[in-house]
């Protein structure tokens, strides 16, 4: 999906203000401009590709051929544009799609990118090269976070180690007020699967906390 997805752009034509997030080979830039005439600033920010996976919550499950690719304008409608394998999408808040929050979820996502007092929560499960647990994320309730996933090794010369140790990192960021829950399972050709359910509480404050 991401691979095939080189611009987003989001508009809002309340607050006139507009994201635009470029796909790079090993990253994406997003970038923040305000339309008003009043106000010309612009603002940058670098963010590596397992930010943007879960980008695939808002869009995985859509049918583009179905989508209008009428001219995107910015005009009086909150609109989301997309280059998807070289066409352009314009899918207007107007318009009927499955995920009517989406425009809100894609909002919330891009501006905790620039928001640093939005303090994310991670969450970590130890596991090993040959053997040890493969883990995947699913969130059960979508809209309250977005989440990415690393692979952070305990030593920098894991490459040549026999089974070097290493933590699979999930970092959670707020989007909206609520409660989620998310199922980890971790399953290994050597080990029984293991599971677990974790409950996500994001207050009015946009604090995030796992329960």
């Amino acid at each position: 999906m991401l691979k095939e997805i080189k611009t987003l752009t989001y508009f809002n034509p309340e607050t006139k203000i507009k994201y635009s997030l470029y796909y790079k080979k090993d990253g994406a830039e997003i970038v923040k401009s305000a339309l008003d005439k009043k106000h010309s600033a612009q603002e940058k920010k670098t963010l590596p590709k397992e930010c943007l996976r879960n980008l695939d919550i808002f869009f995985g499950s859509y049918d583009f051929s179905v989508l209008s690719t009428e001219t995107p304008e910015l005009g009086d409608k909150e609109v989301i544009v997309l280059e998807h394998n070289g066409t352009l999408y314009n899918i207007c808040s107007g318009d009927s799609f499955e995920g009517e929050n989406v425009f809100e979820d894609i909002r919330r996502y891009l501006e905790v990118c620039f928001d640093e007092k939005l303090k994310p929560v991670r969450i970590s499960y130890h596991s090993f090269d040959g053997g040890g647990p493969e883990y995947t994320f699913v969130s059960e309730i979508k809209g309250i976070f977005t989440w990415y996933c690393e692979r952070v090794y305990s030593k920098a010369d894991h490459e040549t180690l026999c089974g070097a140790g290493y933590e699979v990192v999930y970092t959670l960021y707020p989007l909206r007020k609520g409660k989620a829950t998310a199922l980890i399972s971790g399953s290994s050709p050597i080990a029984p699967v293991e599971e677990e359910r974790i409950y996500v509480e994001v207050d009015e404050n946009l604090s995030i906390r796992v329960l």
